[in-house]
This record gives C-alpha cells, sequence and structure tokens, in this order.
C-alpha cells in the first residue's frame, strides 16, 4: 500500500539528512573497500540535493523623486505699492475722472500684448488709509466702488499698443494724486501659472490676503 504524499516526502528528507551526516564515515568505507579488492565499484553515496538557493528577484526601479511644488508665485509679476499719477483726466473742472496708464516700457517683465492673447489674469489693489497710524487702512481688489470713489481696472488698446489702465472716479480726482493716503498695486499672472494652478476665473483671489497666500507677495 503506497505511503501517503506526506509521509513520503518526511521520510525522504529524513534520509538526506542522514546522508548529509554520513557522509564522512561512508567515504572511509568506500577508500578501505576500494584497497581491499580490486573492483570498480562506485560507493559514495548520493547526496540528497541541497534545496535550492530562492531565486534572487530583480531589484525593482528605483522610486522616483516626488515632484516639488510648483512655486506659487513662478512669473508672477507683482509691483510696489505707488501713489497716484494720471496719465490723463478728464476735461470738468473739477475732473471728475483721471486715469494711470503703464505701457510695456513700464513692466519690462512682461509683453503686454502677449499676456493679454493667452488670457493672463490682472489684479489690481488700491490700499486707503483711514487714519494717521500706519496700520490703520484697509485694501480693495478693484473693480469697486467705496463711497463716493469708484476704481477700475484693465486692460486698453490704445496707439502705443495694449496698456494696463487704472481709473480713479470722483467728485474731484485731481485731490487724491501724489498722496500717501491712496495707494495701488498691480499683480500680473500669466496664463501659464494660471493653469498650472487651475485657477480660471472663479478661483482667482477674491482679497488682497488670499492674494498674498497664493503667490508670496510682500505686504
Amino acid at each position: 500500500m503506497p505511503l501517503p504524499k506526506e509521509k513520503l516526502y518526511h521520510i525522504l528528507k529524513l534520509n538526506q539528512v542522514k546522508n548529509k551526516t554520513n557522509r564522512p564515515v561512508k567515504t572511509l568505507i568506500c577508500t578501505a573497500l576500494a584497497m581491499m579488492v580490486a573492483l570498480s565499484i562506485s560507493c559514495s553515496a548520493e547526496d540528497g540535493q541541497d534545496a535550492m538557493d530562492g531565486a534572487t528577484e530583480p531589484q525593482g526601479p528605483a522610486g522616483e523623486d516626488g515632484q516639488h511644488g510648483q512655486d506659487g508665485n513662478a512669473n508672477v509679476v507683482a509691483s510696489d505699492w505707488f501713489q497716484v499719477q494720471y496719465d490723463e483726466m478728464s476735461g470738468a473742472n473739477p475732473p471728475t475722472w483721471g486715469v494711470m496708464s503703464f505701457q510695456n516700457d513700464d513692466i519690462p517683465e512682461v509683453d503686454l500684448e502677449e499676456f493679454v492673447e493667452t488670457g493672463g489674469a490682472l489684479l489690481v489693489y488700491a490700499k486707503l488709509y483711514e487714519g494717521s497710524d500706519e496700520t490703520d487702512y484697509m485694501i480693495l481688489s478693484t473693480p469697486t466702488t467705496y463711497g463716493n470713489l469708484t476704481f477700475i481696472s484693465g486692460f486698453r488698446n490704445t496707439a502705443n499698443g495694449v496698456t494696463l489702465a487704472i481709473q480713479i472716479e470722483s467728485a474731484d480726482v485731481a485731490s487724491l494724486e501724489n498722496i500717501p493716503n491712496l495707494t495701488f498695486r498691480y499683480v500680473l499672472v500669466p496664463a501659464t501659472t494660471t493653469q498650472a494652478f487651475g485657477l480660471d476665473s472663479d478661483k482667482l483671489p477674491k482679497t488682497f490676503n488670499e492674494a498674498v497666500t497664493l503667490y508670496g507677495l510682500d505686504r
């Protein structure tokens, strides 16, 4: 009656162990017999086959370094805070509107025509001081109206090419020129950056604080 496979396996393993353990003794016996009788007898017992070394698995490819997070202010151009200096004013007396215009010569870091054509985003902020304390101010995103003041920003096509325009409307805009209590700042975000961050027109910063956080701007 044949032995079960499990029992046969254990017997084979025991024989292998015995063969390996008795190998020096068997070698001596066979040598002695070979000297006593001139018979060509092979008496070295076959060793049980050593278990094959586990195949070495090929080393997996080295893990790729995680991509560095993109810099939030990459290619973003931001001006310093500047006072009002009009390039145009209405002919009324006193003037009721005035415009500041910035051309490529004023913003050499950006080709304004290409910037507009590719869908770059313009952010313009107005800072109004409400007291003598330097910390007593508010920053408004344009376009907006605050009291009797209206601030409008955008791009215009002129004879000199595309310009960045900031317009102020009030009962007397001349009184707002060159005063420290009203300053402006523009931020130009190229289309490549808005696309990289998934920032369509609905996801652009709504406030100056949000822009500071997103683009790493100085206050």
